[in-house]
This record gives structure tokens, C-alpha cells and sequence, in this order.
């Protein structure tokens, strides 16, 4: 007879706790939102600031085990949910927009480093003061769960403190060092390193030893992702996206790490909605490995470092490994930072005369090899073979790319229409599997592969529309290659 009665006490009961709950958080700290109306909390504790995204599940559990501290009882999955739900309302429409963010940030001329300690310090590197460790930065750092804390740097290491902990052609080492220095600059498009070697060439320790000096997680590599939205996701919760024993993306999961590397954005119907979009725009730095290439298309390879992992001589165990790393941690980190500050010191002075694709990246390692002791220039001229044997392994997949290379070693230009192009190179005998079907297609390949086809000598230009189709000239010359032009300071 008292059912009724008791549900109605029951259901209010759940209200009330639901209401205890979000007043309870309104006290803890503030609520605000980012750019993209995600919800967080900044709470200070003990003087210590500390930033949650309202949804995640590292705020979850801290919720909980407040309301288990004070009430001495669990509270309920959904009751939990609903409070939440409400607080990220409240965030959304009465706090602030402010911006929150993973790992690295700048600020003014520096670059703040989330050390990830438990004081929630950060290292700000500067052209101006170095490498220094600061409490309490006025920048928002989130820290998704399994993010760990970086090694403490000893900025008296060295490049040796480095290859102790990686397995690279040290012919590369230059390469290698400016790439992670960009990681560390949210301003400007990442580069993205791939490592390839033979089995057992020590890719895979390699990459873990890069991302847990830079951006350590619980589970530092993963598997390539199954769907593109994956990639996206795995960006949100990671400063540093890292895949494992990769042998084969798809064009489409190509381009998404392209996104990823200049800033792009994705977006897919919300779970359980039919009509509403939940989108992400990320940049982040990438780090793959595999036997094979798999980075292919073109406009991947122009943002890919590809470094080479030679075969070793005497097998190393897990534990070699783990003590090399502790023992060489600080000193590698603090040898990378330090070179990047002195870096940033030198940028304004460094101007290239005939820039690549990823220009602040070229800029920034000409400097950083400079610092490193190498001759100007020495970083061009290596980035620039690089992106060649890059170029290659692109053209590698175009059987017509293949053969307009070999034309034009007899041919000084040649201009046609699109169609007439694909008729005269079209090979008499043999297979013509992988072929353009059509000018229109040729066309397109053509413009795929117009960077890639220049590092062979090999130029195309457009010169207009005619009945017949699009007509293009094709020379043959050589590519200029890019210039070191440091530029010197007045003292007077």
C-alpha cells in the first residue's frame, strides 16, 4: 500500500544526493570551459592547482572517493552521471572559456613543459633563461589517466646520453634530435618520425625510450588503430600519438596523421544520437615503426623524419635496457632541452633561401644542428637527402612515375595535353597493372606526385585549358636545393 509512497522518498532521496553532489563540486573549485565547450574544474589543494575534465574518468573517481570521504557510503553509477551532467552545463554556460592543455603550451617567448609531478610543476624552456623548473605554472595542464611524469632534467648531458637509449644510424642523430625538439613547440606543425630497421633492429625499444623521455604513458605503444577515429581519440588523451609494428596504413589513416601533424579536425555521430556531431581538432607529433615503410603517400612523406634502425650485433635484455634508461634518462632529456633553448636563441638568425614543406621544422633543426657543434647547412643538406629517399619510396608506388622519370633522362621538355601524355607514355609491352585508366586520372596522379617527381629532376607546370584537355610542360633540371643563409646581428 506504501509502494508509491516509498518510491516518491526513494526517487527524492537520489535528487537531494544529486543536488549535494554539484554543490559539493561548486565548492571544490572552479568550472569553466575551452574553445570546444569541453567542461573542467580547476580545484587547489594545499595551494596546488589542478585541472579535470568534468567527464573524465580520472574526475569520476575523485568525485566519488570525496563523496565516500564525507558520507562514509558509495554513491550510485547514475547518480554520479546526472551530477556531472549538470555541472558540465554549468561550466559550459555560467563559468569562463579558458584554455586548457596536454603536455605542452606556450607562453609569450617560452615553452611549458608539464613535468607531471605530483605539484603539478612545469619546465619553461626560453631562449633567455634556459632550462628551468617552475612551481605552479599560470597555464591549464589536463593529464589523462596513465599519463606519468617526465624524467627530472640534468641539463648536463650529452648526444651520447641520447644514443644510449636509441638504436639510429648516428649519421642521423641531427635528424632525429630537431624532430623531438618540434615536438616540444604546440605553435607549429609536428613532424612525424618513423622508425624502420629489420626484425630484431630494436625499432620497437627505440620508439618506447622517445616517447617515455618526452610524453610517458602506462601503455607507451600501441597498435595501429583500427578505425580513423581511433587515431583522433588516442590524440585527445596523448601528447605524443605512438604505434607499433605498423605494416600497412590505408590513404585514409594517412591522411588523418597528416591532420594531425599541421592541425585538423574529425567528426562522427555522437553515441546513441542521430543527429548531432562530435568533432575533434588536434595537432599532434607521431612516432611509428615497422620493417616496411608505411608511410607512402606523398603528402605524408613531405612531414615524415624516416630514420634507420641498423642491425644489431649483440641482443640487449628488457632489464639491460631499463637500467641503461634510468641511468641515462635525465641526462638525455636535459641534453634535448638544453638544445632546444640555445636553439631558439639562434632561430632569428637562420633563414633558408629555398624552404621545404615543413619550413619552421627545417628552420629549427638548421639551428639546433648548429648548436650541436655541425657545420651551417649540415642539417639542410641531410633533411633534404632524407625527404629525397622519402620521395623515392613515393614514386616506388606509381608505376607512371616510374616511367616519366625514365622519359625524361632523353628528354629535355616535353608539352602535351594530359591525354596526350598518358598515350605517350604508355608502354608498349608488359603489364600496365597500377596504370592511370584516363586522363583524368593521370591528372590527379600528376598532381600527387608533382613534389615527389622535382627531386628527380623532373618539373611540371600547368599552361592552361584547351579542348583537348588540361596542357602541361614537363622539364627536366635540376632541383634547387635549399640554402643556409645566416644572418648576422648589429652589435653597434
Amino acid at each position: 500500500m506504501n509502494t508509491a509512497s516509498e518510491e516518491n522518498t526513494e526517487t527524492s532521496e537520489k535528487q537531494d544526493l544529486v543536488s549535494q553532489l554539484i554543490e559539493m563540486v561548486k565548492e571544490m573549485g572552479e568550472l569553466f570551459h575551452d574553445e570546444s565547450d569541453d567542461a573542467y574544474i580547476t580545484i587547489t589543494t594545499d595551494g596546488i592547482h589542478k585541472t579535470y575534465a568534468l567527464q573524465s574518468q580520472n574526475f569520476h573517481e575523485l568525485l566519488a572517493h570525496k563523496h565516500y570521504q564525507l558520507n562514509n557510503r558509495a554513491v550510485r553509477a547514475q547518480q554520479l552521471t546526472d551530477a556531472i551532467s549538470t555541472l558540465s552545463g554549468c561550466a559550459k554556460y555560467e563559468g569562463s572559456q579558458k584554455s586548457v592543455h596536454l603536455r605542452v603550451t606556450k607562453e609569450n617567448d617560452s615553452y611549458l613543459l608539464d613535468l607531471c609531478d605530483d605539484k603539478w610543476s612545469a619546465i619553461r624552456l626560453s631562449a633567455a633563461t634556459g632550462v628551468e623548473i617552475i612551481s605552479q605554472p599560470e597555464h591549464r595542464f589536463i593529464r589523462p589517466k596513465g599519463m606519468l611524469p617526465l624524467p627530472i632534467p640534468d641539463t648536463t648531458g650529452n648526444l651520447n646520453d641520447l644514443l644510449q637509449l636509441v638504436n639510429i644510424d648516428r649519421q642521423q642523430a641531427t635528424l632525429l634530435v630537431a624532430a623531438i625538439c618540434e615536438f616540444l613547440r604546440p605553435d607549429t606543425a609536428y613532424p612525424i618520425i618513423e622508425f624502420v630497421g629489420e626484425y630484431g633492429s630494436g625499432k620497437t625499444a627505440t620508439q618506447a625510450a622517445i616517447r617515455n623521455l618526452f610524453d610517458p604513458k602506462d601503455v607507451p605503444l600501441r597498435a595501429p588503430p583500427n578505425k580513423e577515429e581511433d587515431i583522433f581519440i588516442a590524440a585527445r588523451n596523448n601528447h605524443i600519438v605512438s604505434y607499433n609494428n605498423a605494416s600497412y596504413l590505408s590513404a585514409t589513416y594517412q591522411d588523418a596523421l597528416c591532420q594531425l601533424s599541421t592541425g585538423g579536425g574529425y567528426a562522427s555521430r555522437k553515441l546513441y544520437s542521430n543527429g548531432e556531431e562530435h568533432s575533434y581538432n588536434i595537432k599532434r607529433p607521431v612516432l611509428i615503426n615497422g620493417i616496411a615503410p608505411v608511410a607512402t603517400q606523398p603528402d605524408l612523406l613531405s612531414r615524415v623524419v624516416r630514420l634507420t634502425c641498423p642491425s644489431i650485433r649483440r641482443r640487449v635484455s628488457d632489464t639491460e635496457l631499463q637500467e641503461r634508461f634510468n641511468n641515462h634518462a635525465s641526462r638525455a632529456l636535459g641534453y634535448v632541452l638544453r638544445t632546444f633553448c640555445d636553439a631558439l636563441k639562434l632561430l632569428p638568425e637562420i633563414k633558408l633561401s629555398d624552404p621545404p614543406r615543413m619550413m619552421d621544422f627545417a628552420e629549427l633543426g638548421e639551428a639546433a644542428s648548429r648548436c650541436m657543434g655541425n657545420e651551417p647547412g649540415a642539417f639542410t643538406s641531410t633533411y633534404q637527402e632524407s625527404l629525397k629517399e622519402a620521395a623515392q619510396g613515393a614514386i616506388e608506388g606509381s608505376p607512371f612515375a616510374q616511367r616519366l622519370i625514365d622519359y625524361m633522362q632523353d628528354h629535355d621538355s616535353i608539352e602535351q595535353t594530359v591525354g596526350g601524355l598518358l598515350k605517350t607514355l604508355l608502354p608498349t609491352t608488359g603489364s600496365t597493372a597500377g596504370w592511370p585508366k584516363n586522363a583524368r586520372a593521370l591528372g590527379g596522379e600528376l598532381k600527387r606526385y608533382q613534389a615527389a617527381l622535382r627531386y628527380f629532376d623532373v618539373h611540371i607546370a600547368y599552361t592552361g585549358q584547351r579542348r583537348a584537355g588540361s596542357k602541361l610542360i614537363i622539364r627536366r633540371g635540376k632541383y634547387p636545393r635549399s640554402n643556409i643563409t645566416t644572418l648576422t646581428t648589429s652589435t653597434d
